[in-house]
């Protein structure tokens, strides 16, 4: 072939747009110039259908059906050029259909242009000639080399159609992989990552993930409700049994219901009851709705099940659902589905070992290697605050890098560490049996985490659960609020000049790690609230020193009882610290607000019944902790006893505010500091704690056995 105009022309329109769409225009233009046709359109095979979405330079919508593949391999089985005339009756329908054929006069010749993997059509070329070119024979060297070069370009658009959905697929899965180990944790986050990579490749009105709990045979699902102040992750669980998903989680097959003919059968059967279609390995089902959908979802029965599996145990089940509106999943989909099947298998898999390994290193931490903070536990705000400053010279810190470790607070600062760490020392000096139960390293790791449990402190759920505000369960798996201290001791411990743990064996460092971890998480009230009724039980049976589990529960209380341990002081510097502990509270409730945010109501100045709550504490959490030391160890029942005196002088102020000449201190926090309530209050209950103690017997040395029965019913 000569190299002309019109050549050079299709050459350069090909290669400035290679999409199929633009090619298939480019060269009908071309064929028409060059062959004199009336007009000539590309059919392509998808899955076991065929189509044709451009006739001459108009691009179809939707794409006009031209039926089974198989139909036409088997025209083409003489040659890759045929004539209208030998192809059947129901095939020649369909050519009639898109040239508008009314006439049988007219010539069509059909070639093949292209094939897959196994020799057999995949893309057709049809022509219709004009009147004045119907006389020429199409076997002509002329029209062979026409179709051989619409051949090579329709196979390189495709080729580069091809490269470029690979390379679309790799960065989709390498932003899903991303994306997901982002918050592995979270089982949220996870599923709707997914969900939006599959979104990416099948059109779909709805796409979410059921997780499998294999241990209680339940599917999981988890969802987003969100308020006017803040967004809750909610999860729904309902038996594996049950609904739709039940055939799926039973075969472990792509399982398709639909309530529309499915374009590559040949019938109009609607899937009602179960069938299988062994081509493709589906089970479609139509039956239960799982409990939570949606009436949107309800409505719609237009959908495709798939299972991703770790071996042969299911981890979770991907639905994806069309409008009634909408076609039924074809062949294609489906196979698109499969082929993004094991990246969603591994991207589950990793995300929970990913997960698995972090809670892991929340738990132990290697003692030789250098210790670091995670940089996916900073705040982003510290990274830019520390970005500002200037950075200093080594020589520029001091060994008292504990102290300055403590963030500048009302409350819980260097002060407040070193009350814990001291209360610590006496308890220990006090209680004998202490020494002769724990060893030295259980001893030094308690103390250290006393002495660092409020490092950089941003605020907790156990400010507002010692108030009563918040459930004891609240955020106790939050693993970056468990191991957020961890870190920062771990920071200090790896600084030469204090790494006090440096002389001790390797196993005996990290034993002593181990056992600071488990004492910051015992720091937490939910963690005192779990463990309550061990430790009433613990009262009655007594405790054995070779028992691991008793040691646990004691170094439990320990660490609860120096955390709470201002409550025990002398009434005068126990609502100093009242004070300073509310003042702390406010500010986090005013930070709130900067950040629009609505506080909650014990937060918020002027609102908040200080005294109430502070009665409210001491009632339900101080006494019954101190109550539990003092009937285990005889020798501290006085910080019970004085823990009962400040509550009594609480409930006087209370009194004395709300019924007395102190009512200007109602629900200020200032009325912890004033000097003429204080005399008042000691005043008043100096003659009514004789009166309490004796009608109590608070007084009276403790039994064993009698606290023990006391302190069930009190905890009922």
């Amino acid at each position: 072939m000569t190299l002309n105009s019109n050549f050079v022309a299709l050459l350069r329109n090909v290669f400035t747009d290679l999409t199929l769409e633009n090619v298939q225009k480019r060269l009908n233009w071309w064929l028409h110039d060059e062959l004199n046709c009336e007009q000539s359109a590309f059919c392509f095979t998808e899955g076991d259908q065929c189509f044709v979405n451009v006739i001459g330079m108009d691009v179809l919508s939707p794409a006009i059906e031209m039926g089974k593949a198989q139909q036409w391999r088997k025209s083409f089985q003489e040659g890759p050029d045929i004539d209208f005339e030998n192809i059947p009756q129901h095939l020649q329908h369909h050519v009639r259909t898109i040239f508008n054929l009314e006439s049988k006069g007219r010539r069509v010749t059909l070639h093949v242009v292209c094939r897959d993997q196994n020799g057999c059509p995949k893309g057709m070329l049809f022509i219709l000639y004009s009147p004045s070119t119907e006389g020429h024979t199409s076997e002509s060297k002329s029209l062979r080399e026409h179709i051989d070069i619409a051949s090579a370009l329709i196979e390189l658009s495709l080729n580069m159609k091809k490269k470029l959905d690979q390379i679309h697929l790799a960065n989709s899965i390498l932003n899903m992989f991303t994306a997901a180990f982002e918050n592995a944790g979270n089982k949220f986050h996870v599923a709707e990552t997914l969900c939006k990579t599959t979104k990416e490749f099948i059109s779909c009105e709805d796409c979410r993930l059921y997780w499998v709990d294999n241990e209680r045979n339940e599917f999981i699902f988890f969802k987003k409700n969100t308020d006017f102040f803040q967004s809750v992750i909610q999860q729904e669980r309902f038996p594996v049994y049950e609904g739709m998903l039940s055939d799926v989680y039973s075969t472990l097959q792509i399982g398709n219901a639909t309530n529309r003919r499915s374009i590559s059968e040949n019938d109009s059967r609607t899937a009602v009851g179960t069938n299988r279609n062994d081509q493709y390995h589906d089970i479609f089902s139509h039956s239960l709705t799982p409990m939570g959908e949606t009436v949107k979802i309800t409505n719609s029965e237009n959908r495709l099940w798939l299972p991703i599996l770790e071996g042969t145990q299911i981890m979770a089940i991907l639905q994806i659902t069309k409008s009634r509106k909408a076609n039924s999943f074809s062949n294609t989909e489906k196979n698109v589905v499969k082929l993004l099947q094991p990246f969603l298998t591994s991207c589950l898999s990793q995300s929970q070992w990913l997960n698995r390994l972090h809670e892991q290193d929340c738990l132990t931490c290697p003692f030789e290697g250098s210790f670091s903070v995670s940089g996916l536990r900073i705040a982003e705000e510290e990274v830019l605050s520390l970005s500002l400053w200037e950075i200093q010279t080594p020589e520029a810190f001091c060994p008292y890098f504990t102290m300055k470790s403590h963030r500048n607070l009302p409350y819980h600062n260097w002060n407040h560490a070193f009350i814990t760490a001291h209360f610590c020392f006496i308890l220990i000096k006090q209680i004998p049996e202490l020494r002769q139960l724990f060893s030295d390293i259980e001893l030094i790791s308690i103390f250290i985490a006393c002495i660092c449990h409020g490092i950089d402190y941003h605020g907790s759920s156990d400010q507002l659960q010692l108030v009563g505000e918040m459930p004891c369960s609240d955020n106790e798996n939050d693993p970056s609020s468990n191991c957020h201290n961890f870190d920062h001791i771990s920071c200090i411990l790896n600084s030469g000049e204090t790494n006090i743990l440096s002389q001790m064996p390797l196993n005996c460092a990290e034993t002593s790690l181990s056992i600071i971890k488990e004492a910051l998480q015992a720091s937490r009230l939910s963690n005192y609230f779990r463990i309550r009724s061990e430790l009433l039980n613990l009262c009655e049976t007594g405790i054995d020193s070779s028992n691991g589990d008793h040691h646990l529960l004691l170094r439990s209380l320990l660490m609860i009882a120096c955390y709470l341990s201002y409550h025990v002081m002398a009434w005068d510097i126990s609502k100093t610290c009242a004070f300073h502990f509310y003042e702390e509270l406010f500010v986090f409730g005013d930070l709130e607000k900067v950040k629009e945010h609505k506080p909650r109501a014990v937060m918020e100045r002027g609102k908040a019944d200080i005294i109430k709550l502070q009665i409210q504490c001491l009632d339900v959490v101080v006494l019954p902790i101190f109550r539990i030391l003092g009937t285990l160890f005889p020798k501290v029942i006085s910080f019970y006893e004085s823990a009962s005196s400040n509550l009594l002088c609480y409930q006087t102020m209370k009194q004395l505010i709300y019924e007395g000449k102190f009512s200007a201190f109602k629900g200020e926090i200032t009325a912890f500091l004033d000097s003429e309530l204080e005399k008042a209050v000691l005043s008043v209950v100096s003659g009514k704690w004789n009166e309490q103690s004796s009608i109590k017997g608070q007084g009276k040395p403790f039994s064993r056995s009698s606290e023990c029965t006391s302190l069930k019913a009190s905890q009922r």
